[in-house]
């Protein structure tokens, strides 16, 4: 910890810092004082970010006192324009955002804070339209801005968690215009090796067509991936290998332990004892979602072409005489001619 202290005030180039391990909330009282304190004294640092699940598996530790702390330490010996702490929380799931998270987000909110968070995408947890939309929409309305979906590592014992980069991105353009821009995330992967994070979002202009029909190819197995500073690492590949006797065996006991076949699906390559790529068990169906399905995902009432109302003026006659009824005002509204 002394010798990462150290580097950070040495390289004048850092101008912000994680604070996380594991979890940064968990150590002592202490020992966060001491790290926010002798982060303050660094004078070219100007945010510190606090990574946390607390406020998510543990809100009543989001405490008044603690905060108190967090704010104090941060900025003890700062001189002239005060640090500024984000929370960095790590939300997966609608149902982890429960009343006592928003207590807590509120608490955190009201000492002055700006909370973000980071989702990673996980087969058979939220890799679908409505828990990931839910998920977003939900996290911003208490005060949480979404922040990052992250593509899931390539770790040992997470293999059955990693959905396709594909899937991820046919999920992310289908969030675009249901639900609030501010909500929707930066899709991206962290790859081994450094560079930074990958962006793998889909873009809105198209030039080649690349894109035009990413729905209609779930098969893509790559992505050509460039670093921040230039680096091509090449074809990345987000699935991991196995054989096909260690893809039987985890089948096999994973429908023991839950009692039931089909549940467990990983998407994983199969590889031959000469390390090649024999098949791809990436059984992932996409129903469309229609706009009628989304807006019933939703909650949205349809209006017209099965889409919701969005635009005022398509129903200005209509609103004018409910204002009238419900506010018996002479005031109307004004058609303007564009």
């Amino acid at each position: 910890m002394q010798r990462g202290l150290f580097y950070i005030g040495y390289n004048k180039n850092i101008d912000e810092v994680l604070v996380t391990g594991g979890d940064a909330l968990m150590i002592g009282r202490k020992r966060l004082q001491y790290v926010l304190e002798e982060l303050s004294k660094i004078t070219h640092l100007k945010v510190i970010r606090i990574a946390t699940r607390v406020p998510v598996v543990l809100p009543m530790g989001i405490t008044d006192e603690l905060l108190e702390l967090i704010s104090l330490s941060a900025n003890k010996y700062t001189d002239g324009v005060l640090k500024y702490v984000y929370f960095m929380t790590h939300i997966n799931h609608y149902q982890e955002i429960t009343t006592d998270l928003a207590i807590a987000v509120k608490k955190i909110c009201n000492h002055g804070f700006t909370i973000r968070n980071q989702t990673v995408l996980l087969n058979h947890v939220n890799d679908n339209f409505k828990t990931l939309a839910e998920t977003f929409r939900r996290m911003f309305w208490i005060g949480v801005h979404p922040y990052y979906l992250l593509q899931c590592h390539k770790e040992k014992g997470l293999v059955h968690f990693i959905t396709p980069i594909q899937i991820g991105k046919i999920l992310m353009q289908n969030l675009r215009g249901w639900i609030s821009g501010v909500a929707i995330p930066i899709y991206a992967s962290n790859i081994g090796g450094g560079g930074g994070k990958i962006l793998l979002m889909p873009s809105g202009y198209d030039r080649y067509n690349s894109e035009s029909n990413i729905e209609g190819n779930t098969s893509q197995r790559y992505e050509n991936a460039i670093t921040w500073d230039g680096k091509n690492l090449g074809k990345y590949e987000a699935l991991c290998t196995v054989t096909q006797d260690e893809f039987d065996n985890a089948i096999k006991s994973m429908d023991e332990f839950i009692g039931r076949k089909g549940v467990f699906v990983p998407k994983v390559n199969i590889i031959d004892s000469e390390g090649r790529i024999v098949e791809i068990i990436d059984r992932t169906k996409l129903s469309e979602i229609g706009k009628i399905k989304k807006s019933k995902l939703l909650g949205y009432s349809l209006y017209d072409k099965q889409m919701p109302l969005t635009n005022p003026t398509d129903i200005l006659d209509e609103l004018e005489t409910r204002f009238q009824k419900q506010y018996n005002s002479p005031n109307t509204f004004i058609k303007r001619e564009i």
